[in-house]
């Protein structure tokens, strides 16, 4: 039978959480910039994000810095 993998195998050594895109800790998770927040976390390397529906607009907040055509252009998914 083969070994199976485990998560810890597939995913990145650093995941940005977007929990902080949230009302709970902060008053306007927009006025964060956080645009420039997941732009500055993909030139250092970060290629994993933890967001939930729990985490109030953290996903749309994500998909508009996501959508960018900075990170577009730069940072396309395979």
């Amino acid at each position: 039978m083969a070994r199976k993998q485990l998560l810890s195998e597939h995913l990145p050594p650093l995941i940005f959480g977007t929990a902080t895109f949230n009302y709970q800790f902060n008053l306007d998770p927009y006025a964060l910039g956080p645009t420039k927040i997941v732009q500055k976390a993909l030139a250092h390397g970060v290629r994993a994000f933890d967001t939930s529906p729990y985490y109030g607009p953290a996903e749309s907040i994500l998909g508009d810095a996501l959508a960018t055509s900075l990170v577009q252009e730069n940072y396309p998914r395979d």
